[in-house]
């Protein structure tokens, strides 16, 4: 008898079983699954011949081993017969069986990791999207901090070598403030700082004998960044030898920081919607897997974050849903 390969729709086994003639003429044929022990039926007449010569039948019609309730008919007592709509649903666990479409196997998780990835996503690209519009973002995010706040700093020349005497004057404040026009001079090491003061943006001047002055707008942070203030603090400069004035702003730099943050944001919105497309279709497990990741590490946002790993637990939980399917 010739061998027809399939697979089974409630564990995702696959299975050669041989096919009578007579099953071929009538349509359909019984298949029974060795690992779950599932019966279900096979149309051989619509099989399908792959280029290495194999035919391969999908699953038509589940049918679970023995009469289930309200299957027999209680005048006869007789099963109907195959292909018969019956009264009740299928075996317990799936969403539909014998009779009731569906294959038994799926469930809600891939649908539900979909969601929350598709909720992270339209809040990534909100975040992204508000990082390349927002021209005063950086401006509100620092008048929105408490103070006070610290800009202190080193100044060298551009041997590496400190200069101290150097005379730092406060020039200009986008914050109201009764400190423009305070002073500081460098120690003997180039140190200086200029404490207690509001967090905002600044114009300082850096002037020194035989170097050029120096004007330099900078971004204030307050002191509650903590640690991470000292990765925002920009108070080390470097004068060179000469004459002149110069102006060097860190504004515009961290302005480019927030642009380029903005593109990276939504390039993961994009792969996180794609992750949920692909979680829906129950296809494409790699990048189910690789959006819901991606969602993790974006860390701006700690429930964004907890919702793509509940997604990526989801994910892997169905993963058996993503390699049944076929075709």
């Amino acid at each position: 008898m010739p061998k027809v390969s399939t697979f089974c729709p409630r564990c995702g086994e696959t299975i050669e079983t041989d096919v009578p003639d007579a099953a071929r003429v009538e349509g359909r044929a019984e298949v029974d699954c060795p690992a779950c022990k599932f019966s279900f039926m096979i149309a051989p007449a619509r099989a399908r011949t792959t280029s290495q010569g194999q035919e391969v039948a999908p699953p038509e019609i589940e049918r679970p081993k023995g009469p289930p309730p309200g299957d027999v008919d209680e005048g006869s007592g007789q099963r109907p017969p195959i292909g018969a709509a019956p009264t009740t649903a299928g075996p317990p666990g799936g969403r539909a069986g014998f009779g009731g479409g569906g294959g038994g196997v799926r469930s809600m998780k891939p649908v539900a990791a979909a969601i929350i990835l598709f909720f992270v996503a339209v809040f990534d690209g909100y975040m992204g999207l508000s990082f390349l519009l927002a021209d005063d973002l950086l401006e509100d995010t620092i008048t929105s901090m408490e103070g006070p706040a610290t800009f202190d700093g080193l100044v060298t020349s551009t041997d590496g070598e400190p200069l101290g005497g150097v005379t730092i004057t406060l020039v200009e404040a986008q914050v109201d403030t009764n400190r423009t026009g305070t002073m500081e001079v460098t120690n003997d090491t180039g140190r200086y700082a200029f404490e207690g003061i509001e967090p905002g943006i600044y114009t300082f001047r850096y002037e020194a004998m035989n170097h050029t002055t120096l004007l330099y707008k900078v971004p204030v942070f307050g002191d509650e960044l903590g640690p991470l203030g000292e990765l925002a603090r920009v108070g080390d400069v470097e004068l060179e030898p000469g004459e002149g004035e110069e102006t060097r702003s860190m504004v515009e730099e961290f302005r480019g920081i927030q642009t380029g943050l903005g593109w990276v944001i939504i390039i993961i919105a994009v792969v996180v919607t794609a992750a949920g497309v692909a979680a829906l279709k129950r296809r494409a497990f790699p990048l189910a897997v690789t959006g819901s990741v991606l969602g993790m590490i974006m860390l701006l946002n700690l429930i964004a974050a907890g919702l793509s790993l509940i997604a990526l637990v989801l994910v892997l939980m169905s993963r058996k849903e993503f390699f049944s399917r076929k075709g």
